[in-house]
């Protein structure tokens, strides 16, 4: 574990951007674009032109057809919400410099109880996690680690409802722990957009 402390002491850039927009209110405004979710994610691939998306969702040659032809459209509505463009402003605005001219996959997905994902990089540059609502659920924490090696861990965290957190997924790897339902009678699910720089 010193070590760890050591290597994060020596860059600071290692350590992810928690941002909470919960006083704002914008997990109640993005919170409804997920009503129609069942276990199926939507997702689109866009293009960074002066720090905002594109206009016009992209397909490119490293896209995974297969999981574009299954995940259904992002609504638009919800991209052009305030409170969206004010998240997707606050992850370009954390991106490096030769980063920022790039391409931004959204995927917007509704979890369930569930066992913890695998310790894992997403092969983007970078990566934001943005929870608009928890319902009925406990664990589920986002784990960040300096390796594949379990024990190299040095954040997790329980992402509250309207935090976003950034992290280099180039040099991090990340897991979500498992998550139970709090109870049988009402359905559980945790709502989260997550955001992949490329």
């Amino acid at each position: 574990m010193q070590v760890v402390k050591n290597l994060i002491e020596q860059d600071s850039t290692l350590t992810p951007t928690v941002i909470n927009f919960s006083e704002l209110g914008f997990h109640r405004v993005l919170a409804p674009y997920f009503n129609e979710l069942n276990l199926e994610k939507r997702m689109a691939r866009y293009k960074v032109e002066n720090g905002w998306l594109s206009q016009d969702r992209i397909i490119s040659e490293a896209d995974d057809m297969q999981e574009i032809m299954k995940a259904n459209l992002i609504d638009e509505n919800m991209l052009r919400s305030f409170a969206f463009r004010y998240i997707i402003n606050a992850f370009i605005s954390n991106l490096t410099q030769e980063n920022s001219l790039s391409e931004i996959v959204v995927e917007q997905k509704r979890l369930t109880p569930m066992l913890a994902t695998e310790l894992r990089q997403s092969g983007a540059k970078t990566l934001g996690f943005f929870v608009a609502d928890k319902l009925n659920v406990k664990g589920g924490e986002l784990s960040i680690h300096l390796n594949k090696n379990e024990h190299s861990i040095f954040l997790k965290r329980d992402i509250s409802i309207g935090e976003l957190v950034i992290i280099d997924d180039q040099r991090l790897f990340h897991r979500l722990g498992s998550m139970m339902a709090t109870t049988d009678e009402l359905s559980s699910h945790l709502d989260i957009i997550v955001l992949s720089q490329y």
